[in-house]
């Protein structure tokens, strides 16, 4: 990994609880597992098997744009857990409008499509940026009464997705001063 000051190390799946910043599961990383079918990406396998735990207790899990999709969504859904996470712009279930680079959306504007099961939020922050949101947790559009008008959902999503990069922090050095010493 040539961007990481430790050129080698074990990679762990984690998932930790937001408000005690503890670790409810995970598990390291071995390569292509044989369980996982072929229909399955890897993010999406990955954050069924850390949540198994705590999946059926209606509970929100909160992820970043490589495990977001919208049959990650679903799957959870059927067992009465709620996902809120960003979502990468190449991804070919979104909307057409969602993938491109020229919009035509004005600053701090929102489009939103809804589903069944989620909706999908578009918020435009800056001038060439776009936040892309899907959640299956919140069904009204809220948006904030003020100057930058952000949607209740990046709110939450931003307030929410800190956990592992707290659990993070307080393990890596560890780690270092434990291989050091």
């Amino acid at each position: 990994m040539p961007n990481q000051s430790d050129k080698f190390g074990i990679k762990f799946w984690l998932a930790s609880d937001v408000s005690s910043k503890y670790i409810v599961n995970g598990f390291p990383y071995l390569g292509k597992d044989e369980g996982r079918e072929p229909s399955i990406s890897l993010g999406e396998f990955v954050t069924l098997k850390l949540a198994e735990p705590c999946t059926g207790h209606g509970r929100n899990i909160t992820v970043d744009n490589f495990f977001t999709s919208a049959s990650l969504a679903s799957k959870l859904l059927a067992n009465r857990t709620t996902l809120v996470g960003t979502i990468r712009r190449n991804k070919g279930e979104l909307p057409k409008l969602a993938r491109q680079a020229k919009d035509g959306m004005t600053r701090f504007s929102t489009i939103l499509y809804k589903s069944k099961n989620f909706i999908f939020k578009i918020y435009k922050a800056k001038p060439n940026k776009k936040v892309l949101i899907l959640s299956s947790m919140h069904s009204p559009v809220e948006i904030e009464k003020n100057d930058t008008r952000i949607p209740k959902t990046i709110r939450f999503y931003n307030s929410t997705k800190f956990g592992v990069d707290v659990t993070d922090k307080y393990l890596v050095p560890q780690q270092r001063h434990h291989i050091e010493s």
